[in-house]
């Protein structure tokens, strides 16, 4: 069940959700979504209570030179949640695009998670850069480097770092591309 209201620029939205077959004892979720802006920024906050608290928020940010995201949660265990959703804990993910130039664009996506599956705490982590340069109409060329971490709490833990670069050739009904990736990891190095 539920009610928005409109005032300007927002809206506010209290719901009342039941799920009878959530993963967790709570069955039931009293929430409320607020949601402003305008151009080039948009902005939602979810808060809710369902055996503890919970919130998210997710922020957008969209300009001709720049796009920008970051959407983060927090929710405990005894969340009421349906089965298929993702696991209770805290998360976080972003990325940003800036345009350096008329043919030249970086890109920066991170993301971070703590995570309660059964007994088991799970951390992860990732980051990736990229630099693409547009060569001309057909040919670009892009530089990368990323990293990720995994640990949990059953001592198991996993590191990966990669780097790479590669041109394209697009045309309107073909493309082509060849890439060079160097990747090692905690586990094994190639």
């Amino acid at each position: 069940v539920a009610r928005t209201f409109n005032t300007g620029t927002m809206r506010i939205t209290p719901h009342l959700a039941w799920f009878p077959d959530s993963r967790s004892s709570a069955k039931g979720v009293a929430a409320v979504s607020v949601e402003f802006g305008t151009d080039p920024l948009h902005v939602r906050v979810d808060g809710g209570f369902s055996g503890g608290p919970g919130a998210a928020v997710d922020v957008a940010l969209r300009t001709q030179q720049r796009e920008a995201w970051l959407r983060a949660s927090k929710r405990p265990e005894d969340f009421a949640a349906i089965k298929a959703s993702q696991p209770p804990g805290t998360q976080a993910e972003g990325a940003w695009t800036e345009r350096l130039g008329e043919d030249t664009t970086v890109s920066v996506s991170g993301s971070a998670s703590r995570i309660q599956i059964a007994q088991t705490q799970a951390r992860s982590a990732a980051a990736r850069a990229e630099l693409r340069h547009q060569l001309d109409a057909n040919w670009s060329a892009m530089l990368m480097a990323s990293g990720g971490d995994f640990r949990a709490s059953t001592g198991d833990a996993i590191r990966r770092e990669t780097v790479g670069g590669g041109v394209a050739w697009d045309s309107p009904q073909w493309g082509a591309s060849a890439q060079y990736r160097y990747q090692t990891t905690s586990a094994s190095d190639h």
